[in-house]
């Protein structure tokens, strides 16, 4: 039950303010691996073989002093998975 795994990736980072109100953040991921071996811990994503890719983008608006809204969106791609999606949107008001 042995195996190498190789792996090499790329992220990038962005962030953005805009008039004091605005912040987008998004980060882009993208990783290769190479496995050889035995198929032990096959069952972690992170462990597989192939591509992987994650993202994720969040929109922040500040109302107010007191309150922001945020809106986000992200995912992943693993191999011998379909890709996920998620979306949230938040409003939050602190007192």
């Amino acid at each position: 039950s042995t195996y190498s795994m190789k792996s090499a990736g790329l992220t990038e980072t962005l962030t953005f303010f805009f008039q004091r109100k605005y912040r987008l953040f998004s980060q882009v991921e993208y990783r290769n691996n190479r496995r050889e071996g035995s198929d032990f811990l096959s069952f972690l994503p992170d462990k597989r073989n192939g591509n992987i890719f994650r993202w994720n983008t969040r929109l922040n608006y500040q109302l107010n002093s007191f309150t922001t809204a945020t809106l986000e969106y992200g995912g992943n791609n693993y191999p011998l998975q379909k890709s996920v999606h998620k979306m949230k949107m938040e409003f939050r008001a602190e007192f």
